[in-house]
């Protein structure tokens, strides 16, 4: 995803700018065709997903939603759901947000129950969703934390196009559960068929086994090289090269792995350090 997504729509052409770099909490599904004549869920939802390591507080964020031909995005309170104070996504969690609800009230309820409730009455085919940090309203030009556009929409995305269209049995969704982002919303999505094979999550459900948190790293004493060299990695990869690791989280200072002029041997050094 990126922090600013722009597509200018001038003279029948869509351009949008280069992507940046993906933020860890991103959009991981959307589906507008809860409650719609043979639709699979009576709600409209979006699911969100922290690949991160650690939880992130979203209190006060929203998502807003924009039709498909437009390019201003929330407004109104039926165009995007603020989450309540104190709302966090777990490492490697999730959010669940749910929409309206059109008539038809026999479809399927959301299978897990939402983190955040509002009205959005999403389109099921084409539409725009926003997720950002602060505010209720903005554009194409706003600072979003990510951008997904579905179907046939027009004014913006992230990279070179919208997801495939989807429809009242099928949602847009990231792939491997959230993880894959590449700044491109016709590539990191596919059009799946809402059915017990697609899972939705809420804050509660069980983390992305496909999301791993990276091994700590900490100042590593090489043996054999020149005196004093230190680098920043891991105990495993440390101990491969091979050298002396001083612990998670220790900077490489000046002189911490300087060769010792005394009687000091490297395995007293790794006994202090450790």
């Amino acid at each position: 995803m990126r922090k600013t997504a722009i597509a200018l729509l001038a003279l029948g052409l869509v351009a949008s700018t280069s992507a940046f770099a993906a933020n860890p909490v991103r959009i991981s599904q959307v589906y507008g065709g809860g409650g719609n004549s043979g639709a699979y869920y009576r709600y409209d939802y979006v699911e969100l997903f922290n690949s991160s390591s650690v939880p992130v507080d979203v209190s006060g964020w929203a998502i807003l939603y924009a039709t498909s031909a437009n390019t201003t995005f929330g407004g109104a309170s039926n165009y995007y759901v603020q989450f309540p104070a104190g709302a966090t996504i777990p490492a490697c969690g999730y959010y669940l947000i749910q929409c309206a609800s059109g008539a038809n009230t026999s479809a399927a309820p959301l299978p897990v129950p939402p983190d955040a409730v509002g009205n959005i009455a999403m389109s099921a085919t084409a539409c725009k969703i926003g997720l950002v940090s602060s505010g209720t309203s903005g554009s194409c030009a706003s600072p979003f934390v990510d951008l997904v556009a579905t179907g046939s929409s027009s004014g913006c995305w992230e990279g070179a196009g919208p997801t495939g269209a989807t429809s009242n049995t099928t949602a847009a969704v990231r792939k491997v559960a959230g993880m894959t982002d590449t700044d491109n919303n016709s590539l990191d999505f596919t059009v799946t068929t809402c059915n017990q094979v697609l899972p939705i999550h809420n804050s509660g459900s069980a983390t992305n086994p496909a999301c791993q948190p990276p091994p700590p790293t900490g100042a590593c004493c090489l043996r054999n090289v020149e005196e004093g060299a230190c680098i920043i990695t891991t105990a495993e990869d440390c101990a491969a090269r091979p050298g002396i690791y001083l612990g998670d989280g220790m900077p490489c200072d000046a002189g911490i792995c300087a060769t010792p002029t005394n009687r000091t041997t490297w395995g007293t050094i790794k006994t202090l350090y450790r």
